[in-house]
């Protein structure tokens, strides 16, 4: 018996693991109290369209997973399931009791010019400066620089986190415009870049 990654369908995380579960395979669906401007606090996936099952595929065809309704795909390399360690498992529900005891994630207001590092998404491990939130959602505008150019990159605000002990405008990148949406000479506009293609997974056909 091994742990494996589900990625599920937007919003079926809940969906998938109470149907899954009905099927007899255990689930792992890791919730958090989390604080969400205008919002307050929800108890929402701790990993959004993600969820773990531990199965043995001698017993349990994958396919029973890869066909339940709301089911993407699951996670794997060479066409093959990724095993997730039973350490890992073990580390994230330390860390969610730990979050719970300290209530929850608590809310922390970026400002502009603060250097953060991203905890999850395709940019994971890379630092950008934060330059807003955006209006009525969830998402937040970040500037990376890659080659000397600054690019815009709009993220979920749960993908980035402040580095400690980084004053705001301590580290922006230089000014682009005199105000109002006009660019100095020279300056190069900055460029929106895509996410990077996903790496080789196993997709039901």
């Amino acid at each position: 018996m091994s742990w494996y990654t589900v990625h599920t369908k937007p919003n079926a995380e809940y969906r998938v693991a109470r149907l899954l579960q009905e099927k007899g395979i255990e689930v792992f669906f890791p919730e958090i109290r989390s604080w969400r401007p205008r919002r307050g606090y929800l108890t929402e996936p701790l990993f959004p369209g993600y969820l773990f099952v531990r199965a043995d595929w001698s017993d349990v065809p994958l396919t029973v997973v890869v066909w339940t309704p709301g089911v993407h795909r699951v996670v794997g390399f060479g066409g093959q399931p990724a095993v997730v360690p039973d350490e890992t498992i073990g580390a994230i529900r330390e860390r969610l009791e730990e979050l719970e005891a300290q209530g929850g994630l608590r809310p922390y207001r970026l400002q502009p010019g603060e250097r953060v590092r991203f905890v999850a998404g395709p940019f994971q491990g890379l630092e950008a400066v934060f330059d807003g939130y955006l209006r009525a959602s969830d998402r937040v505008r970040v500037l990376l620089e890659f080659l000397g150019q600054v690019h815009q990159a709009d993220v979920p605000v749960t993908h980035v986190t402040p580095i400690a002990n980084t004053p705001p405008c301590a580290s922006r990148p230089p000014r682009r415009t005199r105000g109002k949406g006009r660019w100095i000479r020279g300056r190069q506009q900055p460029q929106k870049r895509e996410s990077p293609v996903s790496h080789d997974r196993y997709r039901r056909k």
